[in-house]
This record gives C-alpha cells, sequence and structure tokens, in this order.
C-alpha cells in the first residue's frame, strides 16, 4: 500500500505557543526577530516524523491509499485511525475506473489497525492487474482538534521541536567525534509506544 494526501490537515497538533513555552524561547519576537516561520516548519516536521514513527495520522486529513489488488479473501487494511470511507475505486479488466458500492463494504476500527471487509453476501470485484488498481479515499486522524491527539504524542512531539530548533546543523561534535544524525532519545521515543502500530498485530 502507498498513501498519498489529498487534504492536509487544517492544523497541527501543537501551537507555536506551546512550543515556546516548552522550549523556553524568550526572544521569539522581539526587536524585529520573530521566528515563526521556523516554528512552524519543526511543528510540521514532527508531526509528519510522529506519523511515520506511529503508522498513524493525527490531525484529520484526507488519503487516498492505493492497492495493487483486492484481497483474496480478508480485509483491506489501511493507516488508522480511520473516521470514514470517502469511496472505493478501482480499475476493472476492461480499464475502466469504478466505484465499489458503499453497500457493500463496512469499515472495522475494532483492533489497532483500520480495515476495509466486504458487507455479508458480496465478494471484492476483480481488477486489473496494474499497480495502485485499487483505490481507497478515506477520512484519517484522530479528529479535528488539538486535544483529540494523545498527550504522549504531543510530548514527543514537543521534545522533538526542542531538539531540532537547538541542533539546526546535520552534522554533530559528539564526544569529540563527528556523527552525521541527531541521536534517538530513546525514552522520548517511548512516548509513541502505546499507540504506535505494529503491523502483524491486530
Amino acid at each position: 500500500m502507498r498513501a498519498i494526501i489529498v487534504t492536509p490537515p487544517a492544523i497541527e497538533p501543537v501551537s507555536i505557543d506551546e512550543v515556546i513555552y516548552h522550549a523556553r524561547i524568550d526572544n521569539y519576537n522581539q526587536d524585529g526577530y520573530d521566528e515563526s516561520v521556523l516554528l512552524n516548519g519543526l511543528i510540521r516536521a514532527a508531526r509528519e516524523q510522529a506519523e511515520h514513527k506511529l503508522g498513524r495520522y493525527l490531525i484529520t486529513q484526507t488519503v487516498d491509499a492505493y492497492f495493487d489488488a483486492f484481497p483474496v479473501c480478508g480485509k483491506l487494511i489501511t493507516l488508522p485511525p480511520v473516521q470514514s470511507i470517502t469511496n472505493i475505486k478501482y480499475i476493472d479488466t476492461d480499464g475502466i475506473l469504478q466505484t465499489v458500492d458503499a453497500l457493500h463494504y463496512y469499515l472495522d476500527r475494532s483492533g489497532k489497525t483500520s480495515r476495509i471487509g466486504c458487507a455479508y453476501g458480496y465478494s471484492w470485484p476483480s481488477s486489473r492487474n496494474q499497480s495502485g488498481a485499487v483505490i481507497v479515499r478515506f477520512v484519517g486522524g484522530y479528529g479535528d482538534a488539538a486535544t483529540d491527539v494523545p498527550a504522549s504524542i504531543k510530548n514527543w512531539m514537543l521534545l522533538r521541536i526542542k531538539t531540532l530548533y537547538d541542533k539546526r546543523d546535520a552534522i554533530l561534535i559528539v564526544g569529540g567525534t563527528t556523527d552525521d544524525r541527531i541521536t534517538d532519545n530513546t525514552f522520548a521515543d517511548g512516548l509513541l509506544d502505546s499507540e504506535r502500530v505494529w503491523w502483524g498485530v491486530a
């Protein structure tokens, strides 16, 4: 599966004010010194990194998920949490784009992942043998508001943003040697574990 964002989130899980307070930034907007562009970029980067690490979307956004085919048996699996399915389209064996009747499938949100299964008495249609033949458009995320996002994820974002704000170089000098990456804080990353999607675990 590959996913493309159709409509990005309207807000971020943490605000600039929260970042300023957490990072103890005193000179944010004094004497013409305004770092709002930098901080907004760091907030977005931290949110995208959290989504990547978790395998989850945080704030409401519309996503197209592409599959090469319908499952022979079982359910399509998409990145959680899924709020709703907008539509399921597929390219049929004649190369024509079709839409699956919404009454023919259901959304299962009972586990860590979000699954789409066939309704009782129906089966998936035949799709063309090509990459991305099945497209699921869905609305994902915990909700529209920053308060919908678990506190552990928001705290991880604040820690990550503080690190990115303080360390603006790609190469760090650690113990007198060069290191081409920012070393992960395993405790901080542990804040994400309760919400992380471990693929293969329902």
